[in-house]
């Protein structure tokens, strides 16, 4: 899917997601996607350690626009406002080439004959990564976006599983590895945060692996998908991040469901781990949770006095 331009300092950001990337100088670059002004390709804020941010959001959320067959962002013609949960508007989904792929778990295939022939003749990887405090989670990614789809999870380790033809098929062995007691298919933010002050090792998560390798579970999935596992060899991902030593878990934000307009995140950037923003402001470490920032926008040249600077705090 195509970067786009880099960084418009000053113009107000229209967020339309958390992005993690391979540069010019194949180092991993993480920061948020956005439209801005009369742009017609999102640009992005790169989030770097060090610097410092001073943002108000603006509501309500709007629309993020759809994807096309080929990857590319559209803007929501309607610039339509959403609720809940969402992130695209009703044409905007029917309009997604990969939308009704997101929850798919390969029981049955609700997309477009042409996204499903695409998805039949790719090759995908089901995987394991890990987290700090121990947790085990399963997914699904083509080849080419692996390690970037684990750094968008924020996790400590990765290792794969098998690869197969038909991202169906993939679903459904990882719809079937979910059920195991040890694993998960997703992980809340909350017990991301908790594990920044975890310590897993490699040798650890060799563990957890060899455990489910040895399991009659495992043995039937194989057994049934007709698999060829890959030996688990685990790598870590710590040095992509560049994330501090965390000795006390930081405060959350934002807390609760609740609208943000007006609300400011403010402080400086001590690192990013997939959608988790680790913020310094004073002696206050907080972890802000990039993903609900998704359909607002962000003002970045507000003025900050004494007052507004606690409003990131006030639902701690």
């Amino acid at each position: 899917m195509p970067v786009g331009n880099l960084s418009y300092e000053g113009k107000s950001m229209h967020v339309l997601g958390v992005k993690w990337f391979v540069d010019d100088d194949e180092s991993y670059k993480h920061g948020l996607q956005y439209w801005t002004g009369e742009e017609h390709v999102p640009a992005i804020e790169i989030l770097s350690r060090g610097k410092e941010i001073t943002w108000t959001l603006v509501g309500p959320r709007r629309c993020i626009g759809y994807r096309d067959e080929s990857g590319n962002l559209h803007r929501c013609p309607e610039y339509s406002i959403v609720k809940g949960n969402q992130k695209r508007c009703g044409p905007c989904a029917a309009m997604d080439f990969y939308d009704e792929c997101v929850f798919c778990d390969g029981s049955s295939c609700r997309a477009s004959p042409a996204r499903r022939e695409r998805c039949r003749n790719a090759h995908y990887v089901v995987y394991l990564t890990a987290f700090g405090d121990g947790t085990l989670k399963v997914g699904v990614s083509v080849r080419s976006r692996l390690m970037t789809r684990w750094l968008e999870q924020g996790a400590d380790y990765g290792a794969v599983l098998v690869e197969v033809q038909d991202g169906k098929k993939a679903r459904r062995i990882e719809s079937h590895l979910s059920h195991e007691e040890s694993i998960t298919s997703s992980v809340r933010f909350g017990r991301k945060v908790d594990a920044l002050t975890s310590d897993l090792s490699v040798p650890d998560v060799e563990g957890m692996i060899d455990y489910l390798y040895s399991s009659n579970a495992l043995a039937e999935i194989v057994r049934e998908f007709n698999l060829q596992l890959k030996p688990p060899g685990v790598q870590s991902l710590a040095t992509h991040y560049g994330f501090p030593v965390v000795d006390m878990t930081p405060a959350v934000w934002p807390k609760r469901r609740r609208g943000l307009h007006g609300q400011q995140v403010l402080g400086e950037i001590l690192g990013m781990k997939g959608p988790l923003l680790l913020l310094e402001t004073g002696k206050t470490k907080t972890a802000i949770n990039l993903r609900r920032l998704i359909g607002y926008t962000i003002d970045p040249e507000s003025e900050v006095t004494y007052v507004s600077q606690s409003s990131l705090l006030e639902h701690l």
